[in-house]
């Protein structure tokens, strides 16, 4: 094979089930969407699936939120684009405890300052998974969120960061993401069952200008629904084997923690990590509290976490060719920030992150390629 645009062959490793696509436009559209999925769907033999070949060990897709496809559907006004977050709870399956859950996290919106603007029910075809997996499937509910007029769109990303964190750490509900940004479909699903579990995803009105994806082979956790990927920011594959002392450090470094950027007492956040969660979530857990308290920028935050990060390893994500081009050296060259002010700074980095996929720097990078092409 000889090197195309991103690819280059000479930097070829084993993912187990990672993709992603992006525009080089910069135009969102639905053909990213469904290139995203035929890419999941040919990810296929990295998944897995238990003794039930229709109980997956997890599935998901994470996009541009699809702000004309949610105007058509909800029964109620939505803010400009940017202006509110959405994300799709795992409630209870039990109706009365799933109506419990729901009150409890517009009672948590309401303390954060956010207005709740309505819930959608969103459509599911359950009729293609296995037992296992539809034995501990939850409800599937929508809730969107904004906040007082005049929020930028980082505020209302912090504060509906904090709205999840405080609804899974007191009302025990999972959101997959919970963003003005970008939303969440996964589950425990093959590959081949994502699209049709999720009928918002063939919806010719779902478009983005990225799609990211993760077929997932269950190795130190056993599949659930919220373990599939992607996470909030990332994708991954590999096992991170210092995670319980990574833990550990996060959890010593919570009492020194603090912020101007995240209002109120950080305590209601605790803890970062998540006990029953994933190495990988962890790792997501906390690129998301740097993204949002310290650095902005996503990319310099999870090269902070990885250990021996420097230009040359950058140049090699995004390829020698493309490192060329001026505008994605300069982008090379905020990413190669001094490993070792950065390490002091967040601690002990992870190890073994053997693919890892964050959707920010997808999209810069896009836009660098479609600046230097026009």
């Amino acid at each position: 094979m000889t090197p195309t645009g991103l690819y280059d062959p000479a930097f070829e490793h084993d993912a187990c089930g990672v993709a992603f696509v992006a525009t080089m436009t910069g135009q969102p559209s639905h053909a990213i969407v469904q290139q995203a999925l035929t890419a999941l769907t040919n990810l296929e033999h990295r998944g897995a699936s238990g003794s039930e070949p229709d109980s997956g060990d997890g599935a998901g897709i994470l996009i541009q939120i699809p702000d004309t496809l949610f105007r058509a559907v909800v029964g109620f006004d939505l803010p400009a684009s940017g202006e509110y977050a959405v994300g799709t709870a795992f409630l209870p399956s039990d109706a009365g405890e799933a109506q419990v859950a729901v009150k409890a996290i517009e009672t948590i919106a309401s303390e954060e300052g956010l207005t709740v603007l309505g819930w959608r029910d969103l459509p599911t075809d359950a009729s293609m998974v296995g037992i296992t997996a539809r034995s501990t499937m939850p409800a599937f509910r929508q809730v969107f969120l904004t906040g007082p007029g005049g929020d930028d769109e980082l505020h209302l990303e912090r504060l509906a960061f904090i709205v999840r964190k405080r609804a899974e750490r007191e009302a025990g509900v999972y959101f997959p993401s919970l963003s003005t940004r970008t939303i969440v479909y996964k589950g425990m699903l093959t590959t081949g069952q994502l699209e049709p579990f999720f009928p918002d995803l063939s919806d010719p009105r779902t478009t983005s200008t990225l799609g990211m994806v993760h077929s997932r082979f269950s190795t130190n956790t056993f599949p659930s629904w919220p373990l599939a990927h992607p996470f909030r920011l990332i994708a991954h594959n590999g096992e991170i084997n210092t995670v319980k002392g990574n833990r550990n450090w996060m959890r010593a470094r919570e009492a020194l923690l603090a912020s101007d950027k995240l209002p109120g007492n950080l305590d209601r956040l605790f803890p970062i990590c998540t006990a029953s969660g994933s190495d990988s979530a962890s790792f997501d857990e906390v690129l998301e509290l740097l993204v949002l308290r310290v650095y902005r920028h996503t990319g310099v935050a999870h090269h902070g976490l990885r250990p021996g990060g420097g230009h040359h390893d950058i140049a090699a994500a995004v390829g020698e060719r493309v490192a060329d081009i001026p505008e994605v050296a300069r982008l090379v060259d905020i990413l190669d920030l001094r490993v070792g002010q950065r390490r002091q700074a967040v601690g002990t980095p992870v190890d073994d992150a053997a693919a890892l996929v964050d959707q920010p720097l997808v999209v810069q990078l896009a836009e660098c390629l479609a600046d230097s092409a026009g």
